[in-house]
């Protein structure tokens, strides 16, 4: 999560919606390390349970909380997608020339 935070002074805490920490503990360590506001920012592909889960958790536990929206397309997602098949069939590539 410090990679996010990387060349800023924003302090930064994980959280989650089915495990511990949960968002109300992360919101907590995050206010008694100097926080003046919160973000959430959602680390999911898409909308759905867990993200709302993680948007009620953090209106409790910080009323005035911004919570951003998923990463959807965004295309760094894409580029990461792309890459890890070009690698993915490199692999394949590479084991089929060694079986040759």
């Amino acid at each position: 999560m410090a990679v996010v935070a990387t060349g800023t002074d924003w302090i930064t805490q994980a959280c989650f919606a089915t495990t511990d920490p949960r968002v109300d503990e992360a919101v907590r360590a995050l206010y008694e390390r100097g926080a003046s506001c919160v973000v959430i920012a959602p680390w999911f592909l898409a909308p759905g349970v867990l993200t709302d889960r993680i948007g009620a958790a953090a209106q409790v536990a910080a009323p005035k909380s911004t919570c951003v929206n998923v990463l959807g397309a965004h295309p760094m997602v894409a580029r990461v997608v792309l890459d890890r098949y070009d690698e993915a069939i490199q692999r394949l590539h590479v084991r089929s020339e060694s079986i040759a």
